[in-house]
């Protein structure tokens, strides 16, 4: 009976999210259910530097910004690949930890990361006062 009411709020969230865009409803309850699967080809699709968001499209220092500025695939297995601006690949590993995040291990470096839905966000601390919140998507 508890698994019917579960498919039952998930059709019911499904398509309240199909009718209104930007539901985060639908992620949320797929981690706590642990239906997210890390797995996956992950794209640019902004970066947050002191404040300011910069999509894909848009220019960051004078460089362009496209989804393949910065890709992360999760491959299973802990494996991982980075590639940037389509050309340079960085090999690495990735597992969850007990917080519910991942850590990836990029290049010899560790990155905390979250998964939510089909969203990656990592944070990469540039000085001690400046950071860079990154945002990929499947």
């Amino acid at each position: 009976m508890k698994k019917f009411f579960v498919i039952m709020a998930t059709v019911v969230m499904v398509l309240s999210c199909s009718l209104f865009a930007g539901c985060d409803i639908l992620d949320t309850l797929s981690d706590k259910l642990g239906l997210t699967k890390a797995e996956g080809t992950y794209k640019f699709y902004s970066l947050t530097y002191e404040g300011k968001t910069y999509k894909a499209g848009e220019s960051f220092d004078g460089v362009a910004l496209t989804a393949d500025s910065f890709v992360v695939e999760i491959k299973e297995g802990g494996e991982l690949t980075v590639t940037i601006n389509g050309g340079k690949n960085i090999n690495g590993t990735w597992t969850k930890n007990d917080n519910g995040k991942y850590d990836l291990e990029i290049g010899g470096e560790r990155q905390e990361a979250t998964i939510s839905g089909n969203t990656l966000t990592m944070e990469a601390q540039i000085t001690s006062t400046v950071s860079m919140t990154y945002i990929l998507k499947k």
